[in-house]
């Protein structure tokens, strides 16, 4: 398998991606402050995608800079 991991954001944990290289042949990861994703295909039915895994600020302030930042983010892929 392989992974990706984003650090702690405020009390969180932190995000761990891990997928099967056997199932998922990613091209691109990606992270920024409160996301972290993959870019890559399914094999079986050879289907592109991307996923992306949120945490999301308390703040409203900061939940609307998260997903600025997100749609940015989707608009350059």
């Amino acid at each position: 398998g392989a992974d990706r991991v984003a650090p702690t954001f405020n009390k969180s944990g932190g995000l761990l991606w891990i997928w099967r290289k056997d199932i998922i042949k990613v091209s691109n990861t990606f992270m920024g402050s409160g996301y972290l994703g993959i870019q890559g295909v399914w094999k079986q039915g050879d289907i592109p995608n991307v996923v992306l895994d949120v945490y999301a600020p308390c703040e409203i302030v900061g939940k609307m800079r998260l997903w600025e930042q997100i749609i940015s983010l989707k608009e350059s892929i």
